[in-house]
């Protein structure tokens, strides 16, 4: 059991907005799920823009993914009409590539940051079984 107020084991505490951050490597969505599941976390919620911020420079350092992107998965999935975190709660803080991003009612996506030519974004990750991706796990202390 891990106290409370600390990061969990292999995690690192970064001091930006309580954030406890670990690597996951480089792999597809279910099973960096899982792996953040097991290490006592789940996907890295970027719930403010100094936790994105952090994100992409930690991105900015990595060996590109696939097809030449630097890109990561996040928390975050549609449920037909809002883009919810894994406690069922709104995402407040968002940076979609185009300001916004509704997939319409019958469509159920995730998230993944991307770069792009203007800077990291994020994207529907509408195929998370099909491409490995970074995956970062953490946690926020309240």
């Amino acid at each position: 059991m891990v106290p409370v107020g600390t990061c969990p084991p292999y995690f690192t505490f970064t001091a930006i907005d309580g954030l406890c951050f670990h690597d996951g490597g480089v792999l597809r969505r279910d099973a960096g799920v899982k792996y953040c599941a097991r290490v006592g976390s789940g996907l890295i919620l970027v719930s403010s823009a100094n936790i994105e911020f952090f994100l992409e420079s930690i991105l900015d350092r990595v060996t590109p993914s696939y097809s030449g992107a630097k890109s990561a998965y996040i928390q975050g999935h549609w449920n037909s009409t809002h883009w919810l975190d894994y406690d069922g709660q709104e995402l407040q803080y968002t940076n979609w590539e185009g300001g916004t991003n509704n997939p319409g009612p019958s469509r159920i996506y995730n998230i993944k940051i991307k770069q792009s030519s203007s800077g990291y974004y994020w994207n529907e990750a509408t195929s998370g079984n099909d491409y490995v991706r970074h995956v970062f796990c953490g946690v926020i202390l309240r």
